[in-house]
């Protein structure tokens, strides 16, 4: 087992060299699925289990080996800071609440992800701070309005902070101009959670 350590040196870097090619390459396309699956395979199998199996065996890891562990999860400082949604409801019913995730990527530090809601028709947005429930992922909650209206919409907009001045993002990205319509039926009474999110692990 002891071989494994310069094996898993070597390894490490590799890892993180194809998970950020990859990761570039489907984030623009959305396809969440396929980079979840390729996280599940690579990053937990080859930076977590196998380093857990070597300090089960070894009792304690070299200190150069923890350390490598940190740097090959950081973030990608290349990665310019962006905020998407990674699932919408199709349709909220009367007195219905869901909670919308917003997941921010990107090599600067998250000041502050807010959700922005109105009824169709209305010239006036309505802010709420999202709060951070994991890696990078934020939650705000999601409610029909008061009025009977058929639509609402709303957009998330992240705030990011850099060395030398903050940058904005918005999903969609041309928000408040355009946003996310959500449909509401009057007719329906139901009670939803929509507990779906998706991290980036390198992100």
């Amino acid at each position: 087992m002891t071989d494994g350590i310069p094996l898993w040196h070597r390894l490490a870097p590799l890892v993180r060299e194809a998970l950020l090619g990859y990761q570039r390459a489907v984030s623009e396309r959305n396809e969440l699925g396929a980079l979840a699956s390729m996280h599940n395979k690579y990053e937990r199998l080859a930076l977590f289990r196998l380093r857990a199996s070597m300090k089960e065996f070894l009792g304690e890891l070299p200190a150069e080996l923890e350390h490598l562990f940190e740097e090959v999860r950081r973030p990608d400082p290349d990665l310019a800071p962006w905020v998407f949604i990674p699932t919408r409801p199709s349709l909220l019913a009367k007195e219905e609440t869901v909670r919308v995730f917003a997941v921010a990527p990107g090599g600067k530090l998250v000041a502050r992800v807010t959700l922005f809601t109105r009824s169709a028709g209305s010239e006036t947005w309505e802010a709420d701070a999202m709060d951070l429930v994991g890696r990078r992922t934020f939650v705000a909650e999601l409610a029909g309005p008061q009025i009977s209206s058929p639509l609402l919409d709303y957009y998330v907009e992240a705030e990011f902070v850099g060395p030398r001045a903050r940058v904005r993002s918005t999903a969609p990205a041309e928000a408040p101009g355009r946003f996310h319509p959500q449909s509401v039926d009057y007719c329906v009474r139901r009670k939803v959670d929509l507990n779906t999110s998706a991290e980036g692990g390198l992100a």
